[in-house]
């Protein structure tokens, strides 16, 4: 569907597979969807722009471990 996608709008150099040279953002996941479609939230990393996350927590992993620094929704209310 993405390649598809990419082809139809003239973008796929760029985006639509997974390749050597293109722009993705993808998950990996701990179990196989096609066992059973909820596995499809069963996330263990998540890879951004280039980098790696830990999917729990968002802490970065790759290129250089950082944690994930706090969020505003994670401040004490007034």
């Amino acid at each position: 569907a993405t390649r598809q996608g990419a082809e139809i709008i003239g973008v796929a150099a760029d985006i639509g597979t997974v390749e050597e040279g293109k722009l993705a953002d993808l998950v990996v996941l701990n179990s196989d969807p096609m066992d059973d479609i909820r596995n499809s939230v069963d996330l263990a990393l998540v890879v951004k722009g280039g980098e790696l996350f830990e999917a729990d927590t968002l802490n970065r992993l790759w290129p250089e471990p950082k944690p994930l620094p706090p969020q505003w929704w994670q401040q004490a209310g007034p």
